[in-house]
């Protein structure tokens, strides 16, 4: 229901905006009208990645019961993290904890 609401919504503001395009418009506001077109497809690839990447990462990570803290999983081995997973080690994620008493927040 709400991914058709956002749809919806950026459906309407992009047909405004190319209605807004045909008129006749003053110096900047052609550029300024097709850096707001740019800005929705932004927001739209934003989007996608989310649903399509980071959701599906987060299903997986409550399924497995990991934690921010702790990107390992039960095996040792790092859990959905490219940085992890290129040459990182478990010293690294407690280095970037340190400055909070080693403790998440």
């Amino acid at each position: 229901m709400r991914e058709k609401k956002i749809n919806f919504l950026e459906e309407r503001i992009r047909r405004y905006l190319f209605d807004i395009s045909r008129q006749e418009l003053v110096k900047g506001q052609g550029s300024e009208v097709n850096g707001l077109i740019s800005l929705l497809d932004s927001m739209e690839r934003i989007g996608d990645v989310i649903t399509k990447q980071v959701v599906p990462l987060l299903k997986k990570k409550e399924r497995i019961g990991g934690d921010s803290c702790h990107p390992y999983g039960a095996d040792g081995r790092p859990e959905s993290d490219k940085h992890l997973q290129r040459g990182y080690r478990k010293k690294h994620t407690e280095k970037r904890f340190a400055g909070r008493g080693g403790r998440c927040e």
